[in-house]
């Protein structure tokens, strides 16, 4: 039989396992003629009566929000966060022919303006649902994309300045929708020098022009370990690089480096911005 004391240990050790769970669950809206899905995971010490921080996750193109949450598990690292993983609609054809018919994949927009904006506006209207239903904190809401989420993060930047505290692309550059780009952000940047993009320069190309957003001063010191901090002349805002010996993917390391960085940012008067 077992003794008061031990029953008393197992309780408590089944007390501490049901605090560490992450709670999450599947949502569908029905938003200007398309079904948006997203999946929703709770942080094991988020509580919507305490504003918890949002992080807002897009998947790669063909992906889905599933398998972009098994790359970044942001709810195990930031345990008062709320994360919504975003499912993507297909991208229809491209006029520039990057997409061939029959071989269409769940994705999002490249430009802004791009595919009706639809998610830019579903975005909007997802940050302002969550704001209503979970108490989210306004000023501590954040954005991370991989390969097509990536560019899509960057088109947030762009698009969407106000509404996002700092913002974490993976695995994609895009200096022109940067050039559209006016808001000194907080950004954390990984890209690896084994894509098949790496050589063209295209990929410093973002970095100068981000660089040049932000008002980034000198040549960078050690952030972490593979991690370079280019601080901000006044107005400007942070910006990390991790430029790794990788390739189309996300480092192992990348998740835990984020969501620090994300923690450092915070957007003050997020709900009197104007994007």
């Amino acid at each position: 039989m077992l003794s008061r004391t031990t029953v008393h240990a197992f309780a408590l050790l089944l007390l501490v396992a049901a605090s560490q769970a992450i709670a999450e669950w599947e949502k569908t809206y029905e938003f200007e003629g398309n079904t948006r899905r997203v999946l929703l995971c709770e942080g094991a010490k988020a509580s919507f009566g305490s504003k918890p921080p949002l992080i807002m996750v897009f998947h790669g193109y063909g992906g889905n929000a599933e398998s972009i949450r098994e790359g970044f598990k942001f709810e195990e690292l930031w345990l008062e966060a709320l994360v919504v993983y975003v499912q993507g609609l297909v991208i229809p054809e491209r006029d520039d022919g990057r997409i061939e018919p029959g071989k269409e994949g769940p994705g999002w927009q490249r430009r802004v303006g791009q595919d009706g904006d639809r998610d830019l506006k579903f975005v909007d209207f997802l940050v302002e649902r969550l704001a209503a239903d979970c108490n989210i904190d306004r000023e501590r809401v954040y954005a991370a994309g991989f390969s097509n989420g990536a560019r899509f993060t960057w088109v947030l930047l762009a698009a969407r300045p106000g509404t996002f505290a700092a913002f974490a692309p993976v695995a994609h550059y895009d200096s022109a929708v940067l050039e559209a780009a006016t808001v000194p952000k907080p950004v954390i940047f990984h890209f690896g020098k084994m894509e098949k993009g790496y050589k063209s320069g295209a990929p410093m190309k973002t970095i100068r022009r981000m660089k040049r957003l932000n008002r980034s001063t000198g040549e960078g010191q050690e952030w972490a370990e593979g991690y370079t901090l280019f601080e901000s002349a006044e107005g400007g805002a942070p910006f990390v690089l991790n430029l790794h010996e990788r390739g189309h993917e996300v480092p192992s390391y990348a998740p835990e480096h984020i969501v620090r960085f994300f923690k450092s940012c915070r957007n003050a008067g997020a709900d009197k911005n104007e994007n």
